[in-house]
């Protein structure tokens, strides 16, 4: 019924909206369009209020190694944390990162993370020639929220500062009153888009035919939406 609203949770897979995915720019580094939301025609509005809607946002980069039937023991550029405080894998949320070895398409358990050094051990010794890859999360890197006309012009960022990922994998995200707020309110109609940017140093990865879920990173934000 015209005039109805209700709450929309939009992520990286919705239908409810038109949604581009997309990669940072590295060279050179800059704020890029990861992820936009645009209005489509069956809707009236979508609606971001910061204070309200919290984000949930589990970014990862994608690393390849090569196994040499006797090193499982493998240092990563990406810089790793624990997640929510929690250095075990077994206890964390998520993991701080997947590995996966492409030669037979299978993913390799996790033995142990040294956050100090950026390294991880495999529970198991690839075999030489063996490509693994990593999906480690994206600590380095701040997002940007900014609103995009129907003519793809900009029309200005919620808040002038951006927001360091490394602060997503601080936070338990799903755990009522430890959600990610950000800042700032808009209302976004019919062709009009929603932007969420990142500069970082590593590229983001939605999706990977290797990866063992549908997507690599993941993202939600709380909406309301005029029907």
């Amino acid at each position: 019924m015209a005039g109805d609203i209700q709450p929309e949770t939009l992520t990286q897979a919705s239908t409810e909206v038109d949604i581009s995915l997309n990669q940072n720019q590295l060279d050179p580094q800059r704020h890029t369009r990861i992820i936009e939301f645009t209005v489509p025609d069956d809707l009236e509005w979508v609606e971001y209020d910061a204070l309200r809607d919290p984000v949930r946002f589990v970014p990862r980069t994608m690393e390849t190694v090569t196994g040499d039937g006797a090193t499982s023991t493998y240092g990563v550029d990406a810089n790793l944390q624990p997640i929510a405080g929690e250095e075990k894998l077994e206890d964390q949320d998520y993991p701080v990162v997947v590995a996966v070895d492409v030669s037979t398409g299978d993913e390799i358990d996790i033995d142990s993370v040294d956050y100090a050094a950026n390294e991880v051990t495999l529970a198991s010794t690839p075999a030489d020639g063996d490509d693994v890859k990593l999906y480690p999360i994206m600590t380095d890197g701040y997002l940007k929220v900014e609103g995009f006309n129907q003519f793809d012009q900009p029309q200005g960022t919620l808040f002038p500062w951006g927001f360091p990922l490394f602060r997503f994998h601080d936070m338990e995200q799903n755990r009522r009153g430890r959600e990610i707020n950000l800042q700032g309110a808009v209302r976004w109609e019919r062709h009009e888009t929603l932007a969420f940017k990142i500069d970082a140093p590593r590229q983001i990865v939605w999706e990977d035919e290797d990866y063992p879920e549908s997507y690599v990173s993941t993202f939600e934000v709380d909406t309301r939406i005029g029907l």
